[in-house]
């Protein structure tokens, strides 16, 4: 049950993209890895990978992903226009969600669209962490802030961009570290598609386009 790959890559348009936040867990033989997917799904399109973490870009580079420059997500800059930016599991790391989306607009050529990914927090996944884990209630340390779906729409349209799809989604790949996520991940592998969807889903998926 690993849907949020797909549907991202179902909803990328154009010739020249821009990956943000491309190395994620640089997992270069996993499936889940979405910055190898949209190279494999796009071989004839222009990919440009942004990553923050220096060794990172040059471990990519290394590893033979040549078109991939560091930069802050934030401040993003670049001299042509993208017919479509991805970002998965990004926003929601940054301390000011706000100015990502406003150089988005910036990168984007007029209409362009920008795919973003980030986590649910009422699916069970989440509810169950916090839960269990409480006051220690995101998954993941590096997570400065949490949307909803109405959160990142009235974002989105503060910041003049139209939302043109949202949906649910589900991301539990058996790869992952550690024991209790892949037990958990098991589970939702076995039994998920018995749950309602919005139970089933830990990710939220929005595309977004510039005026």
């Amino acid at each position: 049950m690993t849907d949020r790959v797909e549907r991202i890559l179902e909803n990328v348009t154009g010739r020249r993209i821009l990956h943000v936040g491309c190395a994620g867990s640089l997992q270069t033989e996993s499936d889940s890895w979405l910055h190898g997917r949209l190279m494999l799904r796009f071989p004839e399109s222009e990919i440009v990978g942004l990553e923050l973490d220096g060794e990172l870009v040059e471990r990519m580079r290394a590893l033979g992903y040549e078109n991939v420059v560091q930069g802050n997500a934030e401040s993003m800059s670049f001299e042509r226009d993208f017919d479509c930016i991805v970002a998965g599991e990004v926003i929601e790391h940054l301390s000011n969600p706000g100015q990502f989306l406003q150089a988005s607009i910036r990168a984007l050529k007029p209409g362009g669209r920008l795919v973003v990914t980030t986590p649910y927090i009422f699916g069970l996944f989440h509810f169950a962490h916090a839960l269990l884990r409480f006051p220690k209630t995101s998954p993941n340390p590096e997570h400065s802030c949490w949307f909803c779906p109405s959160t990142l729409s009235e974002l989105a349209h503060r910041e003049g961009l139209k939302v043109e799809r949202f949906e649910l989604a589900a991301s539990y790949p058996l790869d992952m570290p550690g024991c209790r996520i892949y037990l958990f991940s098991l589970f939702m592998h076995s039994l998920g598609r018995l749950l309602p969807k919005r139970l089933r889903s830990n990710r939220m998926l929005f595309v977004l386009s510039a005026p």
